[in-house]
């Protein structure tokens, strides 16, 4: 009885488990559609205005919400794409987006906590990681930036920052099964 048991756990364990995919960018991630949801942009500036920059929710191509809120925020995972001409080898272009991504936060008000090199375990592009703090709305941030056909990816995973360490866990399989189709 205990092996079909175990194969009846994985079996449902796959069903509940609900994959993004983005059509014109062939992208896609997995996550728990009973802990989290897709939303739009426009949504998200509906619902919560007041913290969203609206230039990066108009390069945002998914976000993933957290299904509840902490203190009225929703913790987030989302995929923003930048075009930034860059000219330069390869490892140049990341040098020279990395210094822009951390002033651009720095403008933002946020406190860097860590920068490091990051690459995405099912993506084949030299990628670094930011941590910081973003005071203002009392959020925690971790970002992992890669270059990919002239433009910059910006995967964000987002929560207040009391609550962090709580979604840690479940913002690591974003991250690490994020992956282009073939």
């Amino acid at each position: 009885m205990l092996p079909i048991f175990t194969l009846f756990y994985f079996v449902t364990a796959n069903i509940l488990a609900a994959q993004y995919h983005h059509p014109e960018r062939q992208f896609r991630f997995s996550y728990d559609e009973k802990q989290w949801e897709v939303v739009s942009s426009n949504e998200l500036q509906k619902k919560r205005g007041e913290d969203i920059d609206l230039t990066m929710a108009s390069m945002t191509l998914v976000t993933v919400q957290h299904k509840v809120a902490d203190e009225k925020y929703h913790a987030r995972f989302s995929v923003v794409v930048d075009k930034r001409p860059s000219s330069g080898t390869e490892a140049e272009k990341v040098a020279a987006y990395q210094k822009h991504a951390v002033e651009f936060m720095k403008s933002q008000r946020f406190h860097i906590l860590a920068i490091r090199q990051k690459p995405l375990p099912k993506v084949n592009e030299p990628a670094f990681e930011i941590q910081a703090n973003q005071r203002d709305f009392g959020l925690r941030f971790r970002q992992v930036v890669f270059l990919r056909g002239g433009e910059a990816y910006l995967l964000t995973a987002a929560a207040r920052t009391e609550h962090y360490a709580h979604y840690e866990t479940e913002f690591d399989p974003f991250f690490n099964g994020f992956q282009f189709d073939k």
